[in-house]
């Protein structure tokens, strides 16, 4: 379902072309996905990368010590040679699944194609989506929202997550390439809130998997909003979560139609961003049921390893991207669950809440099948803020199409940080900052990331730290039934954490085990017997003390 494109490209940062080969989406419904046996007698090998990954995926995978392997060989060319002599047309292939999605003109090209000895199997496919309900924007409500100098009425899903603090940090994305798979990015090519990107030459490729051409701009508003909400730039109106990262564009999703034929194009984009050097995806898209019936999901399939799109949204985690998945707008519909491939177990799938971060009720529930925890956490996607299609005006839209960009783009500004942290590591920082963490629910997952405290935690896991333990944080202060205090110890410790007045009495003890290298989260109930006034907070332990001054409110 919907949720973005630029021109296929030669030699991003290499010089090489990616073996990737795509025409138009069919209008014929003669459409086929053809699975081969194998990669036998390749043309491709591990000893010259470069003919089939950019320097940059190459990069990635010897920072994140990830071998490189067959899986990151193309489909065999002869195999396509052969299809194509039968009198198929290559839609566009798949070096994960090692599969070809394919249109012949007459069933008997099928057939003879079944009786190659490399074909496994074929299935019938055809194609795209759309969630009509996310595409609505209002300008009317915007007052509603608080304001700021500089982001203006975006400012509210920024700072629900701490992001701005990373901003302030010097943190915007810069340096980080962010693939954004989406239905069409209309006019992001001539609206003012877009003229950064290309001023500055951060739109590095695009490609079309729908109509196989560089038509992207003419597609669809949905990755446009999408697009704002980590790039747009209208100042004192909207400021994007990371406004200095660059952009790969890829259109994957048609919006005029909803068949399994998007799953296999959101997969072959998906490579199209390992190959070109992604270091996140961006993807506001989730498949559930189709025009064709027989094509749809039953809720047992949402176990992470049965469904091809969240399959090959684990193959990208496998190769180092941070993959962040919209959860899915069917909290009110019949269906209910997450939607694939948020279902997959090695990407943030990403649900909603709105500006006074309460549950948005569209917001998809959790778990996946397998009882994995989903959504993974949660970001402003009811009246979230977006750029319009008229220059300098910004509008409100609902979805979880608009929670996981903004998610996407804080991503960016963590591995902006941490460039040398892999993407698990980015994942699971984040889910520890989140304020449900450890105890998530199908609603909230570990609820809404603190990423000023992911950072924090990933600092202290940074190689050569030696610090004892560290209180992160502890909020609220001024504080009235309790407090929550944020630990990070580099081993195993035992803290014994007092509170007292100035005169000495205790209003509150107890020990606590922390794990080595973990952020453990610890809530304090407190509104027993304790008089309005100022207290301080002691955390003991081994040799050492830190003391924290606390004030308890009336």
């Amino acid at each position: 379902m919907l949720k973005y494109r630029y021109p296929f490209f030669i030699g991003l940062l290499t010089g090489i072309l990616f073996p990737i080969l795509l025409s138009a989406q069919p209008n014929s419904n003669k459409t086929y996905l053809v699975q081969f046996t194998d990669k036998f007698n390749s043309p491709y090998s591990l000893s010259n990368p470069l003919d089939y990954l950019s320097q940059r995926a190459i990069d990635r995978r010897i920072r994140m010590n990830i071998e490189l392997d067959e899986l990151d060989f193309p489909v065999n060319p002869n195999y396509l040679d052969s299809l194509r002599l039968a009198g198929a047309s290559i839609q566009f292939s798949s070096k994960w699944l090692n599969t070809a999605t394919i249109r012949v003109d007459t069933e008997l090209v099928i057939q003879a194609i079944m009786k190659f000895p490399f074909v496994k199997k074929t299935e019938r496919v055809y194609r795209s989506s759309v969630d009509n309900t996310e595409t609505t924007v209002s300008t009317t409500s915007l007052c509603s929202l608080e304001s700021d100098p500089l982001y203006g009425k975006s400012y509210n899903q920024i700072q629900m997550l701490k992001g701005h603090l990373l901003h302030q940090k010097g943190f915007d994305g810069e340096g980080v390439i962010i693939a954004i798979i989406d239905a069409g990015f209309s006019r992001v090519d001539s609206l003012d809130a877009f003229n950064y990107l290309f001023e500055n030459n951060r739109i590095i490729a695009t490609h079309d998997f729908v109509d196989g051409d560089d038509s992207i701009f003419r597609h669809h508003s949905h990755g446009m909003y999408v697009l704002s909400t980590i790039a747009g730039r209208i100042w004192g109106k909207l400021i994007g979560t990371a406004p200095e990262a660059s952009f790969i564009l890829l259109r994957s999703e048609n919006g005029a139609s909803e068949y399994i034929i998007e799953e296999d194009a959101w997969i072959a984009a998906a490579e199209f961003a390992d190959s070109a050097g992604a270091d996140v995806i961006n993807s506001s898209l989730g498949y559930s049921v189709f025009n064709d019936s027989s094509m749809n999901h039953s809720y047992p399939d949402y176990d992470g390893n049965t469904i091809r799109v969240s399959i090959g949204a684990d193959f990208a985690a496998s190769k180092g991207l941070v993959v962040v998945n919209s959860a899915g707008n069917e909290g009110n519909d019949p269906w209910l669950h997450i939607t694939a491939p948020g279902d997959a177990d090695s990407i943030l799938t990403i649900g909603a809440v709105d500006e006074n971060s309460q549950y948005a009720p569209f917001s998809s529930l959790g778990p996946s099948y397998d009882g994995d925890v989903k959504p993974n956490v949660v970001a402003q996607g009811m009246n979230a803020v977006v750029a319009t299609n008229t220059d300098g005006l910004v509008g409100l839209i609902n979805g979880t199409s608009l929670s996981s960009p903004i998610i996407a783009g804080m991503v960016a500004c963590l591995l902006q940080a941490f460039p040398d942290k892999t993407n698990m590591e980015i994942i699971h920082a984040i889910e520890k900052s989140a304020h449900l963490y450890p105890t998530p629910d199908a609603y909230y997952g570990y609820g809404i990331p603190d990423f000023d405290l992911a950072f924090k935690y990933l600092s202290m896991t940074e190689d050569g730290q030696t610090v004892a333990l560290e209180l992160l944080e502890f909020y609220p202060n001024p504080f009235q039934n309790g407090i929550i205090l944020s630990l990070y110890s580099p081993e195993d410790s035992e803290v014994i954490i007092t509170i007292n007045n100035l005169v000495g009495q205790t209003y509150y003890e107890n020990t606590f085990h922390t794990q080595a290298q973990n952020l453990e989260k610890i809530y304090l109930q407190l509104n027993q017997n304790m008089n309005p006034g100022l207290y301080i907070l002691t955390l003991s332990f081994a040799d050492e003390q830190i003391q924290k001054k606390m004030i308890k409110m009336r």
